[in-house]
């Protein structure tokens, strides 16, 4: 009996093969026809027709002998230029030596007495031709597998075996995966599992295609009903006497079973110490032999293919966006997704993965002005020529790129962290260019994406653009005593003033340090940030803190000795003039900080609400006389910094969350790929 499966794998590679010889064949009759187009006489045919028929034959030969070396004879996931155009080039340029060699060792494949060549420029423009007309039939076939599979037809039936929380998984999935060719026409749910639905969602019914089922016998007339071909498993792995069960099931019903890898490596890990393999009278390693011998495993069912540009890399130390970057995509590994991040070299020595997330080290110029560019550049190159689906960009100057994956038909993200030509560390040109990377940010990708509700204003009112809000999100950790800290620089519970980040001019140090120097108190004022191509001012900063004890620069902090800044401040203040959405005042509140802000609108969408209490102190942008007022009220009432400490922690740990960024950000994803 041949499979229903294995059947339609062989027609649409046929069709794939056909579709190639015919683009081949296209491009070698119009190249004749160009070159020989006056020279069209029956004699002329008549001499050459033998010689060029055959040549014709022995390139097709060579083609298909080149395919299948290279394997470029396969379904692969998607059917994109960056897909298609490295095999094909390999296959082609295989195959255009070898016909150059035939030629000249058959003397042109033709008796002495006939007059036959191909010259020069004719092979030239006919290997262009080639290659050009057989990535374009390979795309236009593509988008017709595509539309087939999307109707069902040469689309394997597939049913969806597992508990409630493993199918919903596992139905996205598919979804997500129009190309991979499978048709969900049923799944089957543990009833043992059900305590796992979540609220809301609907109860298995056989109406809607959902069975619930105790014993896996129950599922055979499923399968015949409904005409399955492949079955994906995902029960529970301690149960494995309904594992070996379904095995026996699909072998007797001819059903290919696939399970996902990480789910087939833990039935593996419980099949080794189950006791069962003892009951049913088998050796437990012959039963896991069979496991590992009629599974398969090789199953792309990622949600989409996602690179990461425009940040400095994971695991972040420095850098809001960096931080972003790093919660997100971890969350979006654990979500189906397979993602790389492009790391700069000086920024990260972490090689390989980091918690699931792909990293590629690639060169940058490291400048002031050229470390942005150059590495996004690189990156997305790279990117496009490595199979993603959705390139993802992260600030304004990188998503001047974002239009280069749409013209490879792949999809562009980018998210907007803050209006960064605004920035007073960029001079004239700078600016300009990041200016030209706002229009583009707006203009040039598939979707953008704003972390407040503030650019989300100034993007519908100044381009007109529809956007999507996904704020940043946060963390919980829990707070940690002042050991760290107490033995770096001698400080207890409550004993100083903190600032976290990155010392440029926008972030307003100056301000604060000047402020801070006409308060009379001994707590102490901790500057916990570096240089971001900003030396100038940082030394200027320096100077100013020399002339105050009380102030102490950290450098930059992460880790345990991040946390205990957070967990012991008697106020965190904020004097920033610019921001998107301030990671570190989001983590200042959720380690119940009593936060001192600036009241620009992006501070103030997190600190106050109409109508509701504030959750923290603002002052007048700039104003050094007025930041210095609401520091010595905050001294003065330390009842008010316990209330704001309460009020902003509870606020910010129900708002922002990366587990909802990160599902609204795979909305996002799965949006586009089904598009």
């Amino acid at each position: 009996m041949i499979r229903p499966a294995l059947t339609r794998k062989n027609v649409l590679l046929a069709l794939l093969l056909a579709v190639d010889l015919f683009c081949l064949n296209s491009a070698y009759a119009a190249v004749f026809f160009i070159r020989y187009r006056h020279y069209l006489t029956p004699y002329f045919l008549e001499r050459t027709a033998q010689p060029y028929f055959t040549l014709l034959f022995v390139t097709n030969v060579l083609y298909f002998l080149s395919a299948r070396f290279y394997k470029t004879l396969r379904l692969p996931r998607r059917f994109h230029l960056p897909d298609v155009l490295p095999g094909q080039t390999r296959v082609l340029g295989i195959t255009a030596i070898g016909s150059i060699v035939i030629i000249f060792l058959t003397k042109g494949l033709a008796p002495a007495s006939v007059n036959f060549h191909f010259s020069r420029p004719t092979l030239v423009l006919f290997w262009f031709t080639a290659l050009f007309v057989t990535i374009g039939g390979r795309l236009v076939y593509g988008r017709l597998q595509e539309a087939l599979f999307a109707r069902g037809i040469l689309a394997r039936r597939i049913l969806i075996v597992g508990t409630e929380a493993a199918v919903r998984e596992i139905e996205q999935r598919v979804r997500s995966n129009p190309w991979f060719g499978a048709r969900v026409v049923g799944a089957a749910i543990e009833r043992a599992s059900a305590g796992e639905a979540r609220a809301g969602d609907p109860a298995p019914d056989a109406r809607t295609g959902r069975v619930p089922f105790e014993d896996v016998e129950e599922l055979e007339p499923l399968l015949a009903e409904r005409g399955v071909d492949e079955m994906i498993a995902a029960l529970r792995p301690e149960a494995t006497r309904q594992v070996l069960a379904l095995l026996e099931l699909c072998r007797n019903r001819r059903v290919q079973i696939r399970m996902l890898p990480d789910h087939f490596q833990i039935t593996a890990s419980h099949f080794m110490v189950s006791e069962v393999a003892f009951l049913e009278g088998s050796h437990r390693y012959d039963i896991l032999f069979d496991l590992y011998g009629r599974v398969n495993r090789e199953i792309s069912l990622e949600r989409a293919r996602v690179a990461v540009v425009g940040s400095k890399g994971i695991p972040a130390t420095f850098g809001g966006i960096e931080r972003h970057v790093a919660e997100l995509t971890s969350r979006l590994v654990r979500r189906g997704f397979t993602v790389r991040v492009y790391c700069r070299p000086y920024y990260t020595s972490v090689t390989g993965s980091y918690e699931g997330v792909e990293l590629v080290t690639l060169p940058t110029i490291y400048t002031k002005h050229l470390d942005a560019i150059t590495h996004t550049i690189v990156s997305t190159l790279h990117a496009l020529f490595s199979g993603v689906d959705i390139v993802h960009f992260h600030a304004m100057g990188p998503s001047v790129f974002s239009f280069i994956p749409r013209l490879f038909g792949v999809r562009s993200v980018v998210t907007v962290h803050g209006v960064d030509w605004k920035r007073e560390k960029w001079g004239r040109f700078a600016s300009a260019f990041l200016k030209f990377g706002e229009f583009g940010s707006a203009a040039f990708p598939s979707r953008t994406i704003v972390i407040s509700r503030v650019l989300e204003r100034y993007y519908r009112e100044r381009h007109n653009k529809p956007v999507v809000y996904i704020p940043n999100g946060l963390s919980t950790r829990e707070a940690l005593p002042p050991r760290r800290i107490g033995n770096l620089y001698g400080l207890g519970r409550h004993d100083y003033f903190l600032f976290v980040g990155r010392l440029v001019p926008e972030k307003g140090c100056h301000i604060l340090l000047d402020a801070f120097r006409g308060i009379a108190t001994s707590k102490r004022l901790v500057i916990a940030g570096g240089t971001s191509h900003s030396d100038e001012y940082v030394e200027q900063l320096h100077a100013m803190g020399r002339a105050d004890p009380r102030v102490v620069f950290a450098g930059y902090v992460y880790g345990d000795t991040l946390t205990e800044l957070f967990s012991n401040a008697y106020a965190y203040v904020h004097p920033s003039s610019l921001e998107g959405l301030s990671l570190s005042l989001l983590e200042a509140l959720s380690f119940g900080g009593a936060v001192l802000a600036s009241d620009i609108p992006e501070n103030e969408e997190v600190l106050l609400d109409s109508g509701e209490p504030p959750r923290g102190i603002t002052f007048r942008s700039g104003d050094v006389a007025d930041l210095r007022e609401k520091i010595a009220r905050l001294l003065a009432q330390p009842e008010e910094a316990e209330a704001l400490r309460v009020r902003g922690r509870a606020f910010v740990l129900d708002r922002y969350n990366w587990g909802r960024v990160a599902d609204e950000t795979a909305a996002v994803y799965e949006s586009l790929v089904r598009r």
